[in-house]
């Protein structure tokens, strides 16, 4: 009883904090538009090592460009049309639980739209996760603040669930 409370509760935070409407979240092997398979129009890139720490740094390794254009691509699959500008590899801690952490992937652009695909680290190297506590390996889509969208994920039943925070949304 007191599990489902809480995952009640946790639902509830999580309506009640997303960013906007347009919180996107989708699945690998979704059906782009042109009927091509997710994974059919990738470089690749996104299912090898895609970054490093060097010198305690988190530094995307891979070519930044074309995992732009792979981001672009996986979200004008789902019909959002735009530019990606900026990429980098970003430390998460789950907003209800401390103790857990975990990375993302993060391309955003310039109005405020980003979205994150989880990585995992090994051996001081990043790479797609496609489990990672999530259960099916998506990414998330975020957009609609003025001040643009922080991704932040929650920990329930042992599964890291992202959403979109806030960050001063009205």
């Amino acid at each position: 009883m007191k599990k489902i409370i809480l995952t009640a509760i946790s639902c509830m935070l999580l309506a009640l904090t997303s960013c906007s409407e347009d919180t996107t979240t989708f699945s690998d092997t979704q059906e782009s538009t042109n009927g091509i398979s997710g994974n059919a129009y990738r470089s690749g890139l996104l299912n090898g090592v895609v970054g490093e720490v060097i010198n305690g740094e988190m530094v995307v390794t891979a070519d930044k460009a074309v995992l732009l254009k792979d981001f672009e691509e996986m979200l004008y699959a789902d019909g959002i049309s735009t530019t990606l500008k900026t990429i980098e590899i970003v430390k998460k801690v789950a907003e209800n639980d401390e103790s857990d952490s975990a990375f993302m992937l993060v391309a955003s652009d310039k109005d405020g739209l980003s979205i994150g695909l989880w990585l995992t680290l090994n051996n001081n190297m990043f790479s797609r996760d496609r489990d990672l506590g999530t259960g099916d390996g998506t990414g998330t889509v975020c957009r609609g603040c003025a001040t643009g969208c922080n991704l932040s994920y929650l920990k329930i039943d042992g599964k890291r669930i992202a959403y979109c925070n806030e960050n001063g949304c009205v």
